[in-house]
């Protein structure tokens, strides 16, 4: 390695002239030759994990799977939109995928109990004190296939514990960086990014001064930020109040030695100059004395993952920089002193470089990551290799740590982990080609030491070797670790989860009540009686008693007595109201509950609670449903069960606190004395309350007519002649 520390030679400048070397007095260098080694030989598909698709009503084993059927379920089919798929890195057999969804279509209640699950995770979470890792692993993975309404409110929990706490909490910084990259489209409003931004800045004020890693991480996290900003062209960032204080907070950097620390905070400046702030453009203008260079000049193109139109921006940046390139030499310069003194690169932004100039490292580095998550592995080696900044000691650096993140992340096959620590190894071996910066040699070393622990054993062994060869050279540099994850990983289980599925879903379960329910109502032959006002009302008054009962359901009134004779229908009127209001049941909206009296023991208290746990509803939902539910309430039996009592009072039915329902209860006539009423009305909560008369009710059912009669012996014909042809009988008429 020919450059010390303290040096750089101008060959690391790009132009499209020779640039002429101090050393060398006055002598051009010659210009560098093309060089590019094909390490990665072909572009992979991107990695993802394969998860395989539950049952449908059945529980979810792990956060992953919940993921993926979240994000399948707000699909409108099984296609895979790749720009805009929240499941990017999850995926499943395609087949099973159509077919889950296909079904999952024809399920509203299963549609309804994932997003129940999806609510109760982001509640769970929000009230969990601690904020585990790996729970804050399972809300990043399902952040981006939550809508708006959750996802806001599992953001606003994060910042806000995030921003309250006393100790900085690395996992829930990442969590934060993570949510905010992947949030689904129009969840994020500009004033979240700038406050989330502003948090940043003043933890990252506030920290530095105490740890080597803190700063690291929350410089980081800036970049993130900034990069989505610049992505989807956030505006109205402050200059005063934000951009100036954040460019400050970044300078003070500079006293921390750490290479790290300081290419992020390179980046970080550089991302900065990306995001539009609330200055007019012509203020802009004479502020720099330059003029402005657009930097995203045809650059759009890297997500659109051309590596063709990337290389040709670049190369127009780098034109419109030209005239900048003293400037630019002693950034280089000022950079390279920084990896070894921490001095030098903010001085030579405010002596040389002008305040904001955009660099094209910054987005080509930005275009690296881009294909490398795109698995454009060929695409990356060419960029590498035919960038115009190629040869800047920040491109260098930045390359450096995205193959190294490729060698050590386990989501990638050990044919790119090997490719990736192999190009490695050539960058830091062919030192004529990729450079003599002496500090990116050392940046490669510390990667190296660090791809020794990799899982992949291929490269932890090739690392090794390196390492061997750079002992021998007494090129071995005792320093930290290079930090090559600044994610959270994958949960490694899913304890969020498990605790809400072991909250039953009020709704499903309703669901599977009203399927029994249907299920058990018996198909025979109903006729739908009559019936008239009360006891002394005469039968030319009379009304369909179905239609009368759904009237009382819709209105004020609170209790319904169903009279009538023995066998005039009444227990069977009543499964065919339940069974009516189970088929037109809407979700939240009334439950219809059925219940036999004579099998209760002592109705007079907690009806509704014995019922409901014979259904085995849990005693919690149970007080949910008391709270916050209404009942159509059918009795059946009250004679049958010698009642005397008055069941909507002992049960205070529609006092505060209790169960709000409409009562309808049946009773044979002849059961009942004259001053039957006082056993049904709704009796006054107060002794200041007027008479609840008018919520009381009654019909009597009225015996069948004649027609109602042959309309019986009709029906019941028509179903006895396939019993007739199998016993080989005459079949019956009518007549």
């Amino acid at each position: 390695m020919a450059s010390t520390l303290n040096s750089i030679n101008t060959e690391h400048v790009v132009s499209s002239t020779a640039v002429k070397d101090p050393a060398s007095r006055g002598r051009p260098l010659p210009l560098p030759v093309k060089y590019c080694l094909d390490v990665f030989r072909q572009n992979v598909d991107r990695p993802v994990t394969l998860v395989a698709l539950p049952e449908l009503r059945s529980r979810m084993e792990t956060t992953l799977q919940f993921s993926l059927c979240l994000g399948l379920l707000n699909k409108d089919d099984g296609q895979v939109n790749q720009e805009q798929d929240p499941l990017q890195g999850i995926s499943c057999d395609a087949v099973a995928r159509l077919e889950w969804i296909k079904a999952m279509r024809q399920d509203p209640m299963e549609q309804d109990r994932l997003r129940w699950l999806a609510t109760r995770m982001v509640e769970e979470f929000a009230k969990d004190p601690s904020k585990e890792s790996t729970e804050i692993s399972e809300m990043v993975l399902l952040g981006p296939v939550l809508d708006n309404e959750n996802f806001r409110k599992l953001l606003s929990c994060i910042v806000t514990k995030f921003d309250k706490a006393d100790i900085l909490d690395v996992d829930l910084l990442q969590g934060l960086v993570q949510l905010v990259q992947s949030a689904p489209p129009k969840s994020l409003l500009p004033d979240d990014l700038i406050k989330i931004l502003s948090i940043l800045r003043v933890r990252l004020q506030g920290t530095y001064p105490y740890s080597s890693l803190l700063p690291l991480h929350l410089s980081q996290a800036v970049s993130k930020i900034l990069d989505f900003m610049t992505d989807h062209k956030i505006e109205g960032l402050n200059r005063v109040l934000e951009r100036e204080p954040l460019s400050e907070v970044l300078s003070g950097l500079q006293k921390n030695a750490n290479p790290f620390i300081m290419y992020q905070v390179c980046y970080a400046f550089q991302a900065l100059q990306y995001v539009p702030d609330d200055e007019p453009v012509l203020q802009a203008v004479l502020r720099h004395s330059m003029g402005v260079v657009d930097g995203l000049v045809k650059v759009s193109a890297v997500f659109k993952l051309d590596v063709g139109a990337v290389l040709e921006g670049l190369e127009n940046i780098q034109e419109a920089l030209g005239d900048t390139v003293g400037a630019a030499f002693a950034i280089y310069k000022g950079a390279t002193s920084l990896l070894e003194t921490g001095r030098g690169v903010f001085d030579s932004f405010e002596e040389e470089y002008g305040s904001g100039q955009k660099q094209a490292w910054y987005v080509a580095i930005r275009a690296a990551n881009a294909l490398a998550q795109a698995g454009q592995m060929k695409d990356l080696n060419r960029l590498i290799y035919e960038a115009p900044c190629h040869r800047d000691p920040l491109f260098q650096l930045g390359i450096c740590q995205l193959l190294g993140e490729i060698a050590f992340d386990d989501i990638w096959e050990t044919t790119v982990h090997q490719q990736a620590i192999d190009l490695l190894e050539e960058l830091y071996r062919n030192d004529a080609e990729w450079g003599q910066d002496e500090g990116v040699s050392i940046w490669l070393i510390k990667i190296f030491r660090h791809l020794r622990n990799a899982s992949d054993e291929a490269v932890s062994e090739s690392a090794r070797t390196v390492l061997k060869d750079l002992q021998r050279q007494n090129r071995y540099f005792s320093s930290d670790l290079c930090p090559l994850r600044n994610c959270l990983p994958p949960p490694s289980s899913s304890p969020l989860l498990t605790r809400v599925q072991n909250i039953p879903s009020i709704e499903y379960d309703l669901h599977k009540l009203r399927l029994q329910r249907l299920e058990e109502h018996r198909s025979g032959i109903y006729i739908p009686p009559q019936a008239r006002s009360n006891l002394q009302a005469t039968e030319d008054t009379l009304f369909p008693l179905m239609e009368k009962a759904l009237e009382f359901l819709a209105g004020h009134r609170q209790v319904l007595l169903v009279l009538g004779d023995s066998g005039a229908g009444k227990s069977t009127f009543n499964l065919e109201l339940e069974h009516t209001l189970w088929k037109n049941y809407k979700k939240h909206g009334p439950v219809p509950l059925y219940i036999s009296l004579p099998t209760i023991d002592n109705p007079a208290q907690d009806l509704i609670e014995k019922q409901l746990q014979f259904y085995n509803f849990s005693e919690d939902q149970i007080q949910e449903m008391k709270l916050h539910r209404e009942f159509f309430l059918i009795c059946d039996g009250y004679d049958e069960s010698q009642l005397k009592i008055n069941l909507h009072s002992t049960n205070q039915f529609n006092q505060p606190g209790h169960w709000k329902v409409k009562v309808v209860v049946s009773c044979r006539s002849q059961y009942l004395g004259q001053d039957y009423r006082s056993r049904f009305q709704p009796r006054p909560t107060g002794p200041y309350m007027r008479s609840t008369a008018d919520l009381f009710q009654e019909a009597v059912v009225a015996a069948f007519s004649r027609d109602q009669v042959q309309q019986y012996v009709e029906a019941y014909v028509k179903e006895l002649p396939d019993v007739d042809a199998l016993q080989k009988r005459p079949s019956w008429t009518a007549e």
